[in-house]
């Protein structure tokens, strides 16, 4: 199971036995969904820093998902899925809340049902503006005023149906931002390609 690194970095290995996760539910509330995995061993990214460079890990789980189709990740040979402006998926149960930039805290609305929202891509150029960590090779950005993944939706997946297909790509991995779907400051993404 992929995530980002910052979701899990605190996790000491004495503590992965205590780690489970849910896949297949779309309404956390409802135990009757989704099938439980308990996790063997993360790995973290072996670049990643507080910096949020390389905001990466992988899950081992103890037993394979069957249940679920895995979805296709992004290779660097699929960055025309990655152009300005192209609608990008992002998924969550993250706050539904809009953040001011500054500070970058308020009120939390978390939701039980899965959210998703329809975020276009922002030039690296574009969001390198309001965000000077900006590494156009690891990270990538989405979003606009009203419309972005926010605090609880970390590690959670970005991803684009193919043109002419019936399947879909995860091009990025919730990383950060400054506030959320505040106007100036798109999220930003690890990218999957990468």
């Amino acid at each position: 199971m992929l995530t980002a690194a910052h979701c899990v970095q605190d996790i000491r290995p004495d503590m992965v036995g205590d780690v489970s996760v849910i896949v297949g539910r779309t309404v956390l509330s409802d135990d009757s969904q989704g099938y439980a995995r308990d996790v063997r061993q993360i790995y973290v990214h072996p670049k990643y820093k507080d910096d949020y460079a390389y905001d990466a890990a992988v899950l081992i789980l103890s037993s394979p998902v069957t249940e679920v189709a895995p979805i296709q990740l992004a290779t660097p040979g699929t960055d025309a899925l990655e152009r300005p402006g192209r609608l990008l998926t992002g998924i969550g149960w993250g706050n539904t809340v809009q953040q001011d930039p500054f500070p970058n805290e308020g009120v939390w609305n978390g939701p039980d049902q899965l959210q998703e929202v329809q975020v276009p891509v922002v030039s690296a150029a574009e969001c390198s503006i309001s965000y000077d960590d900006l590494d156009p090779a690891l990270d990538l950005c989405a979003g606009k005023t009203g419309k972005d993944t926010c605090q609880g939706d970390s590690g959670g997946p970005l991803f684009v149906k193919v043109p002419r297909q019936e399947s879909y790509v995860q091009v990025g991995l919730v990383s950060r931002g400054i506030g959320c779907a505040a106007t100036g400051y798109p999220g930003v993404y690890t990218r999957v390609a990468n």
